[in-house]
C-alpha cells in the first residue's frame, strides 16, 4: 500500500456504525390489523393498518440483515424499507391524536427495539444488552426515524470502504441532518405533548443531548470524507487548507465528547466504548495530520526551522502509544489501521530526514526547540452542513370507528419502559 492510500485510509476511517433493531414476542406478534380490528374496519383504515404490518416486516428484515453484515447492501435496504414504513405509522399516530375517544384496540401494541449503541459489541458482553419497550406510537416513529438515519451511516461506513469518499460524506450529512431532525423537532414535540418518558426508558440515539452529540459526529465523519476526496485527487492538495479541515475534524469530535459527557453521560455509560475510543484516535490522530500539512505550508514559506521542529513533533507522536501517560495515538484493534499509522510515519520521517539535510546544506535556518505559537493554528475550518430531513407534516387521518364495547385506549405519547434481555 502506497503513502497517500495509508493517509486517505487513516484519515477517513470511522467507527462501523450499526442500526436498531426491532424486537418481536415471542408471546404475541405485534399486529396493527388486529389491533384495530373493530375501530378501523373503515375500508381505508383496514388498507393502512394492512399495510403498516407488511411494511414494518419489511423494515424488521432489512434490520436483522444489517445486523448480521451479510448484505454489502444494507443501509440502503434499511433505509428504503424505513422510509416507506414512516407515512404509514405516521398517519396511524396522528389517526389516534386526532379522534382519541376512538383509538381503542382490540389488542395492546407494544414496540419493542434494541439500540443501535448500547452495549453493541463483544468488549460490552459484561454489560448486560439493554432492549426499550413501550406502548407509544410516537416511540415507533422516532425508532423508524432513526433506523433510516442508521441505514444511512451504515450506507456512508461502506462507501468510505470502497473509496467513495464523496458518496460517504452525502450518506453522513443525510444521517447528521436526521439526527438534527430529532433533537430539534420530533423529540422536543413528543416531550411537548405532555409525555412521561424518561431519557433513561429511551435509547441513546432517541434522546435529544445524544442526537444533537450524534449530529455533530456525523457532521465530523463528513468532513473525514472531504478531506479524503481532496488528497485521492492528482497533483499535490493545499497544505494550508488541509491543515484547517483536519483540525475542523478534531475539534468538532472534541465538541461530540463533550456534550455527551455534559448532557448524556448516563447514556454515553450504556454506549459500545469502542466507538468513543475510535472517536479518541481520531482526535489525536487529526490534530497530527494538521501539524503534518501545516508543517509543509510553512516549509513552502521558507520558514524551514519552524516545519522541520513542527514536522518532527508530528513524526514522534504518530505512533500507537504503548501505554495510556505514554505519546502517540489511542490503543486500536485494527489491525489495518496499526500498519497504516507505521506506513504514514515512515513517510513522514523520510520526509523530516530530507528537509533537515536540505536546511543543513543549503538553508541554514535555526531550528527552535518547540513550535512557535504564532505558528500554531488558532481553530480549525468546518465546511460541512447537514442535509435537511424532510418529513410530511400533513398528513390525513383515517377514520376510526366507535366501538359498542368499552375497549383500551390506544397509546400514543405515553411512558417507555427499559427492558433488560439477557
Amino acid at each position: 500500500m502506497t503513502d497517500v492510500e495509508s493517509l486517505v485510509r487513516l484519515v477517513s476511517s470511522t467507527y462501523a456504525f450499526r442500526c436498531p433493531s426491532i424486537i418481536h414476542s415471542s408471546k404475541q406478534k405485534l399486529s396493527f390489523t388486529q389491533s384495530f380490528k373493530t375501530t378501523g374496519s373503515h375500508p381505508t383504515t383496514q388498507a393502512l393498518t394492512s399495510q403498516a404490518d407488511a411494511a414494518r416486516e419489511k423494515l424488521a428484515i432489512a434490520l436483522v440483515s444489517a445486523s448480521h453484515g451479510t448484505n454489502n447492501g444494507a443501509g440502503t435496504n434499511v433505509s428504503n424499507a424505513a422510509r416507506e414504513y414512516l407515512p404509514m405509522i405516521h398517519q396511524i399516530l396522528v389517526s389516534c391524536a386526532a379522534q382519541p375517544e376512538m383509538a381503542r384496540l382490540d389488542a395492546p401494541l407494544i414496540f419493542e427495539w434494541a439500540s443501535a449503541f448500547e452495549a453493541a459489541d463483544s468488549k460490552a458482553s459484561q454489560r448486560t444488552p439493554s432492549t426499550y419497550k413501550s406502548e407509544a406510537m410516537m416511540y415507533e416513529m422516532i425508532m423508524t426515524i432513526v433506523s433510516e438515519i442508521m441505514g444511512s451511516a451504515v450506507l456512508g461506513c461502506d462507501e468510505q470502504k470502497a473509496g467513495n469518499y464523496a458518496a460517504a460524506a452525502r450518506n453522513f450529512k443525510a444521517a447528521a441532518g436526521g439526527m438534527e431532525c430529532l433533537a430539534q423537532d420530533q423529540l422536543p414535540k413528543w416531550a411537548s405533548r405532555g409525555a412521561k418518558a424518561l431519557d433513561k426508558d429511551l435509547p441513546a440515539e432517541a434522546t435529544a443531548d445524544s442526537c444533537d452529540a450524534l449530529k455533530t459526529l456525523f457532521l465530523a465523519c463528513g468532513q473525514q470524507m472531504a478531506v479524503a476526496t481532496a488528497l485521492n485527487k492528482p497533483g499535490e492538495p493545499n497544505a494550508s487548507l488541509m491543515a484547517k479541515l483536519c483540525l475542523g475534524i478534531a475539534e468538532q469530535m472534541e465538541s461530540f465528547l463533550n456534550v455527551m459527557r455534559s448532557k448524556a453521560s448516563s447514556k454515553m455509560a450504556k454506549m459500545d466504548s469502542s466507538l468513543f475510543t475510535h472517536v479518541q484516535f481520531q482526535i489525536e490522530l487529526q490534530k497530527l495530520l494538521s501539524s503534518y500539512f501545516s508543517a509543509q505550508n510553512i516549509w513552502a514559506s521558507r520558514e524551514h526551522g519552524v516545519a522541520i521542529i513542527m514536522l518532527r513533533e508530528a513524526t514522534a507522536a504518530m505512533k500507537i502509544r504503548s501505554a495510556p501517560t505514554k505519546r502517540g495515538l489511542p490503543k486500536i484493534d485494527s489491525d489495518d489501521l496499526k500498519k497504516d499509522v507505521e506506513t504514514v510515519q515512515r513517510h513522514m520521517q523520510i520526509l523530516l530526514q530530507s528537509w533537515e539535510k536540505d536546511n543543513s546544506t543549503a538553508y541554514y535556518d535555526i531550528i527552535p526547540p518547540q513550535v512557535p505559537e504564532d505558528a500554531k493554528l488558532s481553530a480549525g475550518t468546518f465546511i460541512m452542513k447537514p442535509e435537511p430531513y424532510k418529513m410530511e407534516e400533513n398528513i390525513a387521518p383515517a377514520p376510526l370507528l366507535l366501538p359498542a364495547r368499552k375497549m383500551p385506549l390506544a397509546g400514543l405519547f405515553g411512558r417507555t419502559s427499559l427492558k433488560v434481555s439477557r
